[in-house]
C-alpha cells in the first residue's frame, strides 16, 4: 500500500499567528512516567518571542528508565536542585 497524501485547502489566514511549542522530556514511557525537563517557545507573528527550559527534580524514590536516559540523556546530577513539579510547571 503506497501513501498518498490528500490535498487540502487551508487558508493561511485561518491559521493561528501566535502559538507556545512544548517539550517534555520524562522518565519513561508508561502511564506513571514523571516529567524531568520542560521546554517551551512562544513564537509571535512567525518570530520566535521567548523561550522557557527547566529540569524537574524527580520525587525520592522515583527513578529513570534507562531507555529513557538513554535518549534524553539527563542524569541525575542534572536534576540536583531543580524545582519540584509543581513548582516547575507553574513556572
Amino acid at each position: 500500500m503506497t501513501y498518498r497524501p490528500r490535498p487540502c485547502r487551508v487558508s493561511v489566514d485561518a491559521l493561528p499567528r501566535s502559538y507556545v511549542c512544548y517539550d517534555l522530556e520524562t522518565t519513561g514511557l508508561g502511564p506513571d512516567a514523571r516529567i524531568v525537563e520542560i521546554g517551551a517557545v512562544r513564537v509571535v507573528d512567525g518570530w520566535e518571542d521567548e523561550k522557557f527550559d527547566t529540569f524537574v527534580a524527580l520525587p525520592a524514590g522515583v527513578r529513570m528508565e534507562p531507555g529513557a536516559r538513554a535518549v534524553n540523556r539527563i542524569s541525575d546530577a542534572m536534576l540536583a536542585g531543580a524545582p519540584d513539579e509543581a513548582e516547575a510547571l507553574g513556572a
